[in-house]
């Protein structure tokens, strides 16, 4: 089956039927015949000739304004006659959490390409606008100004002959590099070949795209790219090395197996390091990490939140090998750090929640700032909340209702007795005696006489922090509505504050 539509406007609306079996929709400029996008779409049925949907997936169309495109795909004819183009469709999100991005509709889960560009922290993200599962990996993008309140922007990349768009960093051209101008913004990401019919048979290759109006549009580079250095490697990371003045990009390559490359140019890479990290996977990062004392720690990190201090010298990263955690939970995944910040390390996890009957799946955690403490034994990483957030929360005696609260938990270091709080219609426990942390059915040991717990909730997500945030947690809350009551020793303290809107 096949539709020919005048684009007339800047969107094209598609039908999804969430949970249905999808097949190939692809989109060709009648004029030249050339394909131009093709994408996974669950196929539904129709009912009395009508195609029920759950949302509509936005996919701009502006560039083709005044042409007509040929959608071809195996779908109903109720389908194509839901199709449409259209201006902005707002989204409607009531009920959803404040501070923690969710998307409007679809599917999220790597953050990608995390730079400020002095005004605007971009956030783009792994993303399938066409389905509540992972599938259709391209990128989607939000902004904002303050890093806990996020304008989602249209997708900006999306699968090609080359392969899908897999993850990838941002940086500011401060270096005038590759031809283009100082104010562009450049976008390194992993062109995942093979993953889609279109791509088959291509090999995966790290790219560059740009933008030269403010990140709302990136334009894709032909040339220069990374060729296949590994079986499927990807998730490039790239920063500049003051002290060996080069371009230095670290870059999952197999197994728990990374490289470093450098570059003086953006254009030509060598690779320098290739090393093995125990229990490591995918989406690295290598940066310095200031000392709450002074001075700086070299850390490499990788999806999982586990990282491993060393020394990096702008060829070589060298590690004692020890995997330190950053995470209580399984949640928190695939963190990225941004560039484009002056003095200051600010990391943005996706949290991997499964869909819960919502037209979005996954979302992003708090932001948090990157520090660490003298252990006497090496250092620990610390990551507590931006101070963007941390200059909002005003102290209250009671929580209000639809509020983002926080509670912070101080108990004695020789306090025995178990401390039990319900919130938002889930419980958690902390047995200091046995070390345990429970959430409802699940259970964490995090160590005997722990000090202080801090717990942050938005509406269904909680977030909880240990001894000034040096191990974070997050969970799925039962209910939205806010809702906040504790028994807790007579020895034990808590704290309450709301976000000032």
């Amino acid at each position: 089956m096949e539709k020919i539509i005048a684009i007339t406007k800047d969107y094209l609306y598609i039908p999804i039927q969430t949970g249905a079996e999808a097949s190939y929709l692809s989109l060709f400029e009648e004029e030249s015949g050339e394909k131009i996008l093709e994408f996974k779409v669950p196929v539904g049925k129709a009912e009395n000739g009508i195609y029920p949907y759950a949302f509509l997936a936005r996919v701009p169309v502006d560039m083709w304004k005044k042409k007509k495109l040929v959608l071809k795909g195996e779908f109903p004819q109720e389908f194509f006659n839901s199709v449409k183009v259209d201006d902005y469709i707002e989204t409607a999100r009531e009920n959803r959490p404040e501070i923690h991005f969710t998307a409007d509709t679809g599917w999220i889960n790597d953050p990608n390409g995390l730079v400020f560009d002095g005004v605007n922290y971009h956030l783009y993200f792994q993303y399938n606008p066409f389905d509540v599962a992972w599938e259709n990996m391209s990128w989607g993008h939000a902004i904002s100004k303050d890093l806990l309140h996020w304008q989602q922007l249209d997708t900006v990349l999306f699968p090609d002959e080359k392969g899908t768009m897999f993850s990838g960093c941002g940086l500011k051209n401060d270096r005038k590099m590759l031809g283009l101008p100082e104010n562009a913004l450049l976008f390194f990401y992993t062109s995942a070949g093979d993953t889609s019919q279109w791509s088959k048979g291509t090999p995966f290759t790290q790219r560059i795209a740009y933008s030269v109006d403010g990140g709302k549009h990136l334009q894709k580079l032909e040339v220069p790219y990374v060729d296949k250095i590994g079986k499927d490697s990807r998730d490039p990371k790239i920063f500049w090395h003051e002290e060996t003045q080069a371009y230095i990009m670290v870059l999952y390559i197999e197994d728990d197996v990374f490289a470093i490359l450098r570059s003086t140019n953006l254009k030509t890479w060598e690779e320098t390091h290739r090393f093995s990290l125990e229990k490591a996977w995918e989406c690295p990062d290598l940066l310095k990490v200031p000392k709450e004392e002074g001075g700086s720690q070299w850390m490499f990190w990788c999806a999982d939140g586990y990282y491993y201090w060393g020394d990096f010298d702008g060829y070589e990263f060298h590690t004692d090998g020890v995997r330190h955690k950053a995470y209580l939970s399984k949640i928190p995944y695939a963190a990225q750090t941004y560039s484009g910040v002056e003095n200051r390390i600010i990391s943005v996890s996706w949290l991997r929640f499964p869909n819960d009957g919502t037209p979005y799946t996954g979302a992003m955690g708090i932001p948090r700032e990157f520090t660490c403490r003298s252990t006497g034994h090496g250092y620990t990483l610390v990551q507590k909340e931006v101070e963007e957030l941390q200059k909002l929360w005003k102290p209250v005696t009671a929580i209000s209702q639809d509020a983002v609260y926080k509670a912070v938990l101080t108990m004695k270091k020789d306090e025995p007795s178990i401390s039990r709080l319900k919130i938002n219609g889930s419980v958690v426990e902390y047995d200091p005696h046995t070390g345990i942390l429970k959430m409802e059915d699940e259970q964490i040991t995090i160590g005997s006489y722990v000090e202080q717990i801090s717990l942050i909730v938005d509406k269904n997500i909680l977030e909880v922090g240990l001894s000034g945030d040096i191990m974070i947690g997050v969970y799925k809350l039962n209910e939205s509505n806010s809702q906040f009551a504790y028994e807790i020793p007579e020895s034990a303290q808590i704290q309450l504050f709301e976000m000032e809107k």
